[in-house]
This record gives structure tokens, C-alpha cells and sequence, in this order.
């Protein structure tokens, strides 16, 4: 902690550049919002579309025929198999990806439309599958190296997951193609109409 700590001290001008150049977005946007509504701050969405923190649809966000996230993106529900096993690893991402994982869910299924509009999946969370990787790579090391001296096993179990992931892969491509043409509907899915275009 102390290195770190005299890191940034060290660093402390280019520190000072980062949060202006980071900031400089944030007070372009802010400085349109006074020119044009006379207020510095402005809320764009309305009085109905919020965040119910007492209500979150984390089963429906991730699970619904709807727009369940692991119903068309299975392969990342490897993800929580993964996770763990950064623990065991020792590796200090363990934290970070429970803390990180949890909160991103939560907080995406406590907005007023968790299905968020008419798109493919859950579309909300793919920018943070660069942060969800990581519980993805540790279970891709857990099952390479869980059977290393029977070489054999461990080739049939490494083709098996690649075989297993290439598929899922696909399926997901088909599903984007089905909804490109509007045979995925965009917001009304049952499981029915799932397992019919399935």
C-alpha cells in the first residue's frame, strides 16, 4: 500500500492530466446542458424510467425467454463456474469479480426496464464482458489442467469444451441472425416462442 501511495505522489502531474482529460467530457456535456435548459444538471429520462432498488429482476435478467442473458449468451453463464476457482488460483481478481459481478446485476436489474428496450439478449452488459473475461479464463484453466497427468482425459475434456463453446458460440450467432430478421422478437419472447425458433 505504501508503494502504491508514493506511486500516485510520484506521478502526481500526469495524475492531475488523466482526471482533466477524464473530466473534459463530463463538463462538455454538463456545459450543453446549461446552455440549453439553463440548468447544469438535467435528467433526460422522465419521472417513470428509473431505478427500483427494492425490486430488482435479477432471475429475469438473468434467466427470462424474455431477454435473459444466459438464454441467449450461454457460454457466459461459465463465468460463475470460474469465478470461484480465482480464489483457489490465488489470484486477487476473486474480489473484484464477486464485487463487480453482483453489483453490475443488481444495479442493471433494478432499472425500470431490465429488459432495456428493444434489442437482442441483455444487451445492458456487454460492456463489462471486458471484466467478466476473467472469470471466463479461470474456468477455462480449471478444466485444462484439472486431469494434467492423464493426458489422454485431458485431450478428450479439452476438445469436449471446445467443442461445447464453439457450439454455444454459433447458437448465439444463429439467435442474433433469427433476431436480425425478426424471428427473435425484440421484447416479447416467451419460453414457447423460444424453444419454437430454437
Amino acid at each position: 500500500m505504501k508503494e502504491r501511495v508514493k506511486m500516485i505522489v510520484d506521478l502526481k502531474g500526469k495524475l492531475i492530466l488523466a482526471i482533466l482529460i477524464f473530466t473534459l467530457p463530463i463538463f462538455v456535456q454538463m456545459l450543453y446542458w446549461k446552455v440549453y435548459s439553463g440548468n447544469w444538471f438535467l435528467f433526460t429520462y422522465g419521472a417513470q424510467e428509473r431505478f427500483f432498488f427494492n425490486d430488482p429482476q435479477i432471475a429475469n435478467l438473468l434467466f427470462s425467454f424474455r431477454k435473459g442473458w444466459f438464454i441467449y449468451t450461454p457460454i457466459m453463464a461459465f463465468i460463475l463456474i470460474g469465478i470461484p476457482y480465482l480464489k483457489k488460483s490465488g489470484s486477487s481478481l476473486f474480489l473484484f469479480s464477486v464485487l463487480f459481478f453482483s453489483v453490475n446485476v443488481y444495479i442493471l436489474s433494478s432499472w425500470w426496464d431490465w429488459g432495456f428496450g428493444g434489442s437482442f439478449g441483455c444487451r445492458a452488459i456487454i460492456q463489462h464482458y471486458a471484466f467478466f473475461v476473467f472469470g471466463l479464463a479461470s474456468f477455462l484453466s480449471l478444466v485444462f489442467n484439472l486431469f494434467k497427468n492423464a493426458v489422454m482425459l485431458n485431450t478428450v475434456i479439452r476438445i469436449f469444451i471446445c467443442s461445447l463453446f464453439t457450439y454455444l458460440i454459433i447458437l448465439n450467432y444463429n439467435l442474433s441472425w433469427k433476431f436480425k430478421y425478426s424471428i427473435v422478437h425484440y421484447n416479447s419472447m416467451t419460453k414457447e416462442a423460444f424453444m419454437y425458433v430454437l
